[in-house]
């Protein structure tokens, strides 16, 4: 079974996977997927609910192995944004940052500017449990951009924030590709895609298209 490999920084790209094979059961959910990422890109991975984008995002992540096939990132690895909760809600926020803080020692005083950025720093002290869709999302983005990682993979990472936030969420993940990093994303939100430098159409575990934005003259 192949599985994600660090390597240490070098002129190239940053992530690379080639002729992925993901099966689930008796299900081939991808097959001779291949994808990679230089310093600076955006990357949106677009299609319909079932084209097995969430497996595709946690396979780049090395949060699932997949059957065959490689995958390259360079140091220091990936800051990965599943879909499901990222934070035990048990705890309080800060709470939850300082328990992830022990798990991945790469998570850096950057989140705490973040929560601000985000309008959630004056909920800290209270129980995650407490907190709205939103504002849950709004912490877990807060740790993954502020961990510092090569390549950030994130899972609907739009998905529940208010229209005020989006700028800000966009605004902090282009502040990561300014400084050298990559992002992939999925979702389903227009401006969200739009705002990729390059998007991977998706059907049925197939890369349909692969489409770089258009820049104007």
């Amino acid at each position: 079974m192949a599985s994600a490999t660090l390597t240490p920084s070098a002129s190239g790209p940053i992530a690379r996977a080639a002729s992925l094979r993901v099966d689930i059961g008796p299900e081939r959910i991808w097959s001779g997927v291949d994808l990679s990422a230089d310093p600076g890109d955006t990357i949106a991975v677009i299609g319909p609910n079932g084209a097995g984008k969430s497996v595709l995002l946690s396979c780049l992540a090395g949060a699932h192995d997949p059957d065959s096939g490689t995958i390259e990132v360079v140091d220091p690895g990936v800051g990965y944004l599943p879909q499901a909760d990222l934070l035990p809600t048990s705890l309080t926020g800060r709470e939850a940052v300082t328990f992830l803080a022990r798990i991945d020692r790469r998570l850096t005083d950057r989140w705490a500017d973040l929560a601000e950025t985000f309008g959630i720093a004056n909920a800290l002290d209270k129980p995650l449990d407490s907190y709205s869709v939103g504002m849950r999302r709004k912490l877990e983005l807060a740790c993954v951009l502020g961990t510092d990682a090569a390549l950030y993979v994130l899972d609907e990472p739009t998905a529940g924030l208010d229209p005020e936030s989006l700028p800000l969420v966009r605004e902090a993940i282009a502040d990561r590709t300014a400084d050298g990093a990559a992002v992939v994303y999925s979702s389903h939100r227009e401006d969200d895609i739009d705002a990729a430098d390059r998007r991977l159409v998706v059907e049925s575990g197939t890369v349909v298209a692969s489409e770089s934005r258009e820049v104007e003259p």
